[in-house]
């Protein structure tokens, strides 16, 4: 063998040399041609792999040719006709091949298996098991010639075992000028699967026996440009597919006394568009949150491994599952992210609203504030009568008389000056002084005003838990009834991993709902943030205020999607059928039909809610102005009397 070796990156050892062949041993390979193949045999090989080589089922085209253990002279015509044609191929040892498997992943090929019996397929279909892949395509030679084999039974056995459909059989019987290929979803007797004979146009079909089919009721066709050699999964025939769904936020599963299952919300949605587009009769198993008795996603995710599921339509975060690996998402549909319900703190009393304009820190600065000005007027008051030589005593400092000491009579002073305002000021600088804290004043205290009235209409409420160290601080037991929603927190980060810790995945069999632990039992619960956004839930008080506070603050997003098995046929058909939903804007108006109504619940207990709430009008106003000018008129009438009883005195 005449060969150079090909540098892949994916290949550790010599197993998929790239070859050519030179013209300096043309002679050799027609000799060994004309030794085991005819010519007419010769010719309809070329013109099968052309039209092979022509068809967009097999772009792009990367041959993979599996070197028999015996001599095959269809080995040289493979490796010439590659050569000669420039298409990119590989050659591979029997013996070497589950070694070579184990090293490529998501490289597409067209495989060559060249067999002469029975027992050398099923030698392929039972010990090669990482040779079968539906992404692949390929060419199975059959070199004997009047052997009867049940071809029908070897693909639908390929289909059934490893979901592989993309094979076309080569057939020595009538010198290769036909083939069989297999359409999984085309009724055949009283279920699915037929074999399809495909033969040149030139030759006649007269000579087409049933020595290769063993009399299976199978098609002869013509192959053409416009024949279709595998199946596209545009129809389906009603082809069953197992299809698993549980109860979540965008699907409802529910059932009618006579125990018929309704399915309900957009993931019911996806699932009813998806079987009726793709033509298949989907057979649903659903699972309400009364059969859980362990996490739903564990459990369907088994169900794709073992086989007996080729669906799950019901949303996955697309992440990492430590668990299962054998199974492959679909194109995200939506997006969302985890959070923490926490108990509402509710509000603050009402003995405490004299307080509640200004924070804390704020009052400590507006306390230190009242001090250094208080200093400051004393530092003033001393510089001016320095300045005027001590010649000018203030008329309203006390006497000291020399009975009580005088550091408590300068602190009494001092501490009265603090919390009474000043009095006129003597001088310039004192007068420049008492209008700067004048103005300061009025406007602290109209920012205070304000921050009263607004709470008439906005009461204050007590601190809420807002970051994930206030969740952790807080020392509340942290639950969940999924387990892939705390293995999200499996991270080297300190919060991440004392959060991990701190959470504690409750009995799947508990009817009460997650929010009812938060409302009711004081715990944080550890949910999706669609949770609060696509449910409506009757967790309020008497004044119809929430009982339970969003935690809104998680690592990150995450897109949502579907599961399908692995390297499953459908997933091109599936995706490519999401895509197009979203595109042309159903799943929203799913969405919209969903939250609506949650919608008008809450706009209609928010309205209930505020006809209980005194809104400040233009009468109100008024009453108020004019009760001020009764007020002023009042005290002006009763100063003047004072007045005048003064004066007659």
């Amino acid at each position: 063998m005449f060969s150079y070796v090909r540098n892949c990156t994916f290949l550790c050892i010599l197993l998929f040399p790239k070859f050519s062949a030179s013209s300096k041993y043309s002679k050799l390979y027609d000799k060994l041609l004309t030794k085991s193949l005819s010519t007419r045999e010769v010719d309809n090989l070329k013109e099968l792999l052309n039209f092979v080589q022509r068809s967009s089922e097999f772009h792009p085209l990367t041959l993979s040719i599996v070197r028999p253990e015996f001599r095959s002279d269809f080995l040289d015509f493979f490796l010439r006709y590659t050569t000669e044609n420039s298409i990119e191929s590989y050659i591979v040892r029997a013996r070497d091949l589950s070694v070579t498997l184990a090293s490529i992943n998501n490289v597409r090929f067209t495989w060559i298996l060249i067999i002469r019996d029975w027992a050398s397929l099923n030698i392929f279909i039972y010990r090669q098991r990482n040779l079968w892949r539906s992404s692949n395509r390929y060419l199975i030679i059959f070199t004997n010639e009047g052997v009867k084999l049940p071809w029908r039974d070897a693909l639908e056995k390929l289909w059934r075992k490893y979901n592989v459909y993309r094979a076309l059989v080569f057939l020595s019987d009538e010198h290769f000028r036909c083939l069989l290929n297999y359409m999984p979803f085309e009724v055949f007797k009283y279920g699915f699967g037929s074999v399809r004979k495909l033969c040149l146009k030139e030759n006649s079909t007269e000579e087409s026996g049933q020595n290769s089919l063993e009399n299976e009721e199978s098609e002869v066709l013509h192959l053409d440009r416009h024949t279709k050699l595998f199946e596209d999964f545009r129809n389906l025939n009603n082809y069953p597919l197992n299809v698993m769904v549980f109860e979540s936020l965008l699907m409802n599963v529910s059932y009618t006394d006579e125990n018929q299952l309704i399915l309900t919300k957009p993931d019911a949605s996806v699932l009813f568009t998806l079987e009726k587009t793709m033509g298949a009769k989907f057979r649903v198993k659903a699972m309400n949150k009364i059969k859980f008795r362990e996490d739903p996603f564990n459990y369907s995710l088994r169900s794709i491994e073992n086989g007996t599921v080729d669906m799950v339509i019901t949303g996955f975060f697309i992440k990492l599952y430590s668990d299962s690996k054998m199974f492959q998402f679909t194109c995200a549909m939506y997006e969302d992210k985890l959070c923490f319900l926490a108990p509402d703190s509710g509000l603050l009393s009402k003995a405490y609203m004299p307080f509640l304009p200004f924070k804390k820190s704020l009052w400590m600065l507006l306390m230190a504030y009242d001090v250094v000005v208080t200093l400051l007027w004393y530092l003033v008051k001393y510089i001016d009568e320095s300045l005027q030589g001590g010649s000018s005593k203030s008329t309203d400092e006390p006497i000291y008389r020399g009975e009580i000491p005088r550091c408590v009579t300068s602190f009494v002073i001092f501490f009265e000056k603090l919390c009474y305002p000043f009095e006129r000021g003597e001088t310039l600088s004192q007068r420049a002084l008492l209008f700067g804290t004048l103005f300061f004043s009025l406007i602290v205290n109209g920012l205070y005003q304000s921050c009263l009235v607004s709470s008439l209409s906005k009461p204050f409420h007590q601190p809420q838990l807002n970051t994930l160290e206030d969740v952790l601080n807080s020392g509340k037991t942290v639950v969940t009834k999924y387990a892939n929603l705390k293995d999200i927190f499996q991270d080297d980060s300190e919060v991440d991993s004392k959060l991990y810790q701190s959470i504690q995945v409750i009995s799947q069999g508990r009817k009460e709902d997650i929010k009812y632990f938060v409302a009711y039992d004081d715990k944080i619960s550890l949910t999706r943030y669609q949770t609060m956004e696509l449910e409506d839930f009757d967790y309020y008080d008497e004044d119809e205020n929430p009982l339970i506070h969003v935690v809104n603050e998680t690592p990150m997003n995450y897109r949502i999607s579907y599961v399908l098995r692995f390297r499953s046929p459908y997933a091109e058909r599936v995706d490519f059928l999401l895509l197009r939903l979203s595109e042309s804007g159903l799943v929203c108006f799913w969405f919209e039909n969903m939250t609506h109504p949650i919608r008008l619940v809450k706009a209609r207990r928010k309205l209930d809610k505020e006809k209980t709430w005194i809104k400040l009008a233009m009468d109100h106003y008024s009453i108020t102005f004019l009760s001020l000018v009764v007020g002023l008129l009042g005290s002006i009438g009763m100063f003047v009397a004072e007045v005048y009883m003064a004066r007659r005195k």
